[in-house]
């Protein structure tokens, strides 16, 4: 944060998804993030009550005495009980997801449903189905959820969904008077507002009103004789609403669509019977999801001061001892599971604070990075690490042809932050380094060139931590159709 006497500058940031300083000023600035996504599978447990058999068999004693003239003796028949015998039938267990430290879990009921039907101009807001039937149009099933409750958090917070489930109730029977063809019905969030819905025929399910495919409910391969529950992992699809990485990549929240797939592969169109699914009812038949999240502090500036985010100069991942240039990659510190250790190189554009006119007081200042997810390697090779930040008193490098040999720094440390292992991918790092912006900007006594990243424990291995370079950030904006002048 910075007070500037007089206030005249303002700066537009450069995009880059690998990191950002955030140096307090009297200007703003906007960053655009890139988001990930990630895909929990529900796990299944299934039982069998195996019965246990008893029996008993009382061994026959035999006591005589002679009292002269007469002998007696009494024998006692054994007996042998067998207890009947009782099986259970497996059944699927419908799962819950687990809170992780610090986090909760919350239920959240369906808040709007409605029935798409090709070639109807309408929708049917009582009832919610899939499917292609005999003279009847292509029908679609929507269900929304009211997430007013985390958007509201994300004004101060982020908020972190770690997984979540969607849990609906198919209808015993189904319309139709052609055969059952064994069906799945695929989760796709709705691109438009209800109203918006282009229901044209051939039109309903395509990328006119739909996103990707984002979950799947198990196959019913038989006409439904019973109602039955089923769920289905929605982490994927409710992250696009919820962006882990703060509120600037939420994308609206109209509803997910319920589209029906034919297992043969044949075409949705094709006449069959439909899938009904329990809708307004109350109780176990109830639509609902199940979210199991942590709300993450934000970073801001002290009151009195404003903030403006500075872009990225520069920025290279090293590996040390290496005389190869790894630019492009995934950022990193530590040493991986290989035994490759790695540290990154970042230098920042500080012209937002070149003017000679102006005088500059710095509050606080932050280094942010694009956190993705930890290297390959295995559940138990997972590792919380620590990540140090150390002045580069190099006086020239490019992140071109940059390379282990290159890099001279103090080292003495600037910064520290923790990467927890139990970081969700696609959220925000920060690494606090006041007093360093503070000798570059406010006093002028260290020249900027940069930064480098170096874990505290470079001789222990890990899955380390990944943070998104230049390129993939601007990929990423690409790819989620973000306004081209962001790139």
């Amino acid at each position: 944060s910075s007070t500037t006497t007089p206030s005249t500058s303002s700066s537009t940031t450069t995009p880059s998804t690998s990191s950002s300083t955030t140096t307090p000023s009297t200007s703003s600035s906007t960053t655009t993030p890139s988001t990930s996504s990630s895909t929990t599978t529900p796990s299944t447990s299934s039982s069998t009550t195996t019965p246990s058999t008893s029996s008993s068999t009382t061994t026959p004693s035999t006591s005589s005495s002679t009292t002269t003239p007469s002998t007696s003796s009494s024998t006692t028949t054994p007996s042998t009980s067998t207890p009947s015998t009782s099986t259970s039938t497996p059944v699927k267990t419908i799962p819950q997801c687990t809170p992780v430290d610090g986090g909760e879990r919350i239920e959240i009921p369906l808040s709007l449903i409605a029935t798409f039907t090709e070639g109807v101009s309408s929708r049917d807001g009582s009832a919610l189905s899939v499917g292609k039937i005999a003279n009847n149009g292509l029908t679609m099933g929507s269900v929304s959820f009211d997430l007013s409750s985390f958007t509201g958090q994300q004004e101060t917070n982020n908020v972190w969904v770690y997984d979540s489930h969607i849990f609906l109730t198919v209808m015993e029977g189904s319309e139709g008077s052609d055969e059952f063809k064994p069906q799945q019905t695929l989760l796709a969030a709705i691109g438009v507002t209800a109203d918006a819905v282009n229901t044209v025929v051939g039109q309903l399910t395509s990328e006119i009103n739909l996103k990707d495919v984002t979950g799947e409910f198990d196959p019913i391969s038989e006409e439904p004789r019973r109602d039955k529950e089923i769920y289905a992992s929605f982490t994927e699809t409710i992250q696009q609403w919820i962006s882990p990485y703060n509120k600037d990549s939420n994308v609206e929240n109209n509803g997910v669509a319920l589209v029906n797939s034919y297992l043969d592969g044949s075409d949705p169109s094709t006449d069959a019977k439909n899938i009904r699914y329990y809708a307004n009812e109350t109780g176990v038949n109830e639509p609902m999801i199940d979210i199991c999240y942590k709300v993450v502090k934000i970073e801001l500036c002290s009151p009195g001061f404003e903030e403006v985010k500075v872009g990225v100069e520069m920025a290279s991942v090293i590996v040390v001892d290496s005389e190869e240039n790894f630019n492009n990659k995934s950022l990193s510190h530590g040493q991986d599971v290989d035994g490759v250790v790695y540290r990154t190189v970042i230098k920042f554009d500080l012209s937002e604070f070149a003017d000679n006119f102006e005088q500059y007081s710095i509050k606080e200042a932050w280094i942010h990075l694009n956190y993705l997810e930890p290297s390959a390697g295995t559940f138990e090779e997972q590792a919380d690490r620590t990540v140090n930040v150390h002045r580069i008193t190099t006086t020239e490098w490019s992140e071109g042809s940059v390379v282990y040999g290159d890099i001279a720094y103090d080292e003495t440390p600037v910064g520290t932050a923790l990467v927890e292992k139990s970081r969700l991918g696609g959220t925000e790092f920060t690494i606090r380094i006041d007093e360093l912006v503070k000798n570059w900007v406010e006093e002028g006594t260290n020249t900027n060139y940069g930064v480098v990243l170096i874990d505290a424990n470079e001789d222990v291995s890990s899955r380390v931590p990944l943070y998104a370079d230049n390129e993939t950030r601007k990929r990423n904006i690409t790819s989620r159709n973000y306004p081209s002048a962001v790139n």
